[in-house]
């Protein structure tokens, strides 16, 4: 719904997308808004070594991140504090969706998109979901005791 509706203004004079897009992807972006698209691939890599990537932002170029949650909200925050002036979208992977590379999570499945996404790379999904899940667990059990730990003082 994001491509059916945005509407960019014409200050703008290309997009550049950050992490992975298609030349199908590009095609679509091209034919949709007549603008130059700028590809910058980042490599696969943890967060730490992803900001020491310094990326220039263009002047009047709206940016479209394509990364998975969370590091494409880590990366746009890194992008803000290095540039002073950006327009920027993490839109994750809405763009193989629209262009119709990868299809749409079903309805019953909008709550728990995680479950559609596992179908494909599975293995490196299944990692990160028990990745997560072990440290929710362990902030849950550290923040137990330490709020144990605050009230007793306090008591």
């Amino acid at each position: 719904n994001l491509f059916k509706k945005l509407i960019i203004p014409k200050k703008i004079k290309s997009i550049t997308v950050i992490g992975n897009i298609s030349e199908r992807s590009k095609l679509f972006m091209y034919e949709r808004f007549k603008l130059k698209i700028i590809h910058k691939q980042l490599p696969y890599a943890s967060i730490e070594n992803l900001r020491k990537i310094r990326i220039k932002l263009e002047k009047n170029s709206l940016i479209l991140i394509t990364l998975p949650t969370p590091k494409q909200e880590q990366i746009a925050y890194s992008l803000a504090k290095n540039n002073k002036k950006y327009q920027i979208i993490c839109i994750g992977a809405s763009l193989a969706i629209a262009s119709g590379e990868e299809r749409e999570v079903p309805i019953i499945l909008k709550n728990v998109e995680f479950l559609w996404r596992l179908r494909s790379d599975t293995i490196r999904r299944t990692i990160r979901l028990l990745e997560t899940f072990y440290y929710y667990i362990k902030g849950k059990i550290i923040l137990k005791k330490y709020i144990e730990t605050s009230f007793k003082i306090i008591d």
